[in-house]
């Protein structure tokens, strides 16, 4: 049996005037899904930046079409992606230096491949990459903020921010009736981790649709008080090859 996943995102402006968000799936039939595999991007423009909508959409779309990921295979997979996020990092650093009106094109940026039986990410920012496996729900990833005497929650790292930028990555294997979850923190802020669970849970044994799933978290969020913009994107693993 080849690798089979059901996925679905969904994103909405919330209470802001501008969505800064970008979310996309690459999500391939049949057999190409056991080879290329799945990517899934989601990005969260800085908003004290002049085009953070832009950095964020450029991000997701660039990811989703690189042919680098897409090839690579096994260990290889993270190199790819490092250098996919690398390549995207010098695009924008020249875009801000090269065009006065593009100063301060900077976004968070987090990745997810699902190919065989195993799953890689790569991330930047304060966008989370959540796994719930067997009703215990996991963060993978760590937010890259700090907060300083004036402000709270400020990134410290970010796709276009800095001349350098690092990227963390991770990989582990993966269970059949895994899900993932990718949240900006228009979602994740907004609800404690026991009710992302909650939601999630709903998809398991499909009392709830990926689609279902993902709009729920997103008016679960806004009925939570979230005054900002709002992303998610769920997987759930069927079978595995």
């Amino acid at each position: 049996m080849s690798l089979q996943v059901c996925a679905f995102y969904c994103t909405d402006t919330g209470r802001r005037h501008r969505n800064e968000d970008a979310v996309g799936l690459f999500l391939p039939n049949g057999p190409e899904l056991s080879t290329k595999g799945m990517i899934a991007a989601i990005a969260d423009g800085v908003s004290g930046s002049a085009d953070g909508r832009e950095a964020a959409e450029y991000s997701v779309r660039a990811l989703l079409s690189d042919d680098g990921v897409k090839a690579s295979d096994g260990a290889a997979v993270i190199p790819a992606l490092d250098e996919a996020f690398q390549t995207i990092h010098r695009s924008l650093r020249q875009r801000n230096s090269s065009h006065a009106e593009s100063v301060g094109m900077a976004t968070t940026l987090t990745a997810l491949v699902v190919r065989g039986n195993a799953f890689y990410f790569c991330h930047v920012g304060d966008t989370r990459l959540y796994r719930l496996r067997d009703d215990d729900l996991e963060l993978l990833t760590t937010d890259h903020v700090a907060d300083s005497d004036t402000h709270k929650h400020v990134l410290t790292r970010a796709i276009g921010l800095d001349s350098a930028i690092a990227v963390d990555h991770g990989t582990g294997e993966l269970d059949s009736g895994d899900i993932f979850l990718l949240a900006t923190d228009g979602v994740w802020a907004s609800l404690p981790e026991h009710e992302l669970s909650w939601h999630l849970s709903e998809l398991v044994d499909d009392r709830r649709s990926a689609e279902g799933t993902a709009k729920l978290l997103i008016d679960a969020a806004l009925a939570a008080g979230s005054t900002d913009n709002l992303s998610a994107l769920v997987v759930r693993v069927d079978h595995l090859p």
